[in-house]
């Protein structure tokens, strides 16, 4: 069975907000190279598709070199525009 040589990135909307599910293939130096996602990297991407997203919920990292491979990944977005969480502030 052949390794994947792709990156696969799923976006999807939920109650949650935008959830960014990525895989990136293994290192090999004769056909993949080493590469590393960042949440400044997704977020770059999201721009670039035209999706709107508020601040991250959930973050991550990828990086497809031994010894510390982590080739999947899962983040998560508020949505744009999502209310702020107010502090309750007690009066006396």
């Amino acid at each position: 069975m052949a390794k994947k040589k792709e990156i696969i990135i799923d976006i999807n909307t939920t109650r949650k907000g935008i959830e960014v599910a990525v895989s990136i293939p293994h290192y090999d130096p004769r056909s993949v190279p080493a590469m590393t996602f960042k949440t400044s990297d997704i977020a770059r991407y999201l721009d670039k598709e035209g999706i709107k997203y508020g601040k991250p919920i959930k973050e991550d990292r990828l990086n497809n070199m031994p010894p510390d491979a982590n080739l999947e990944g899962h983040w998560i977005f508020a949505k744009p525009g999502s209310p702020k969480k107010k502090k309750k502030t007690k009066r006396k």
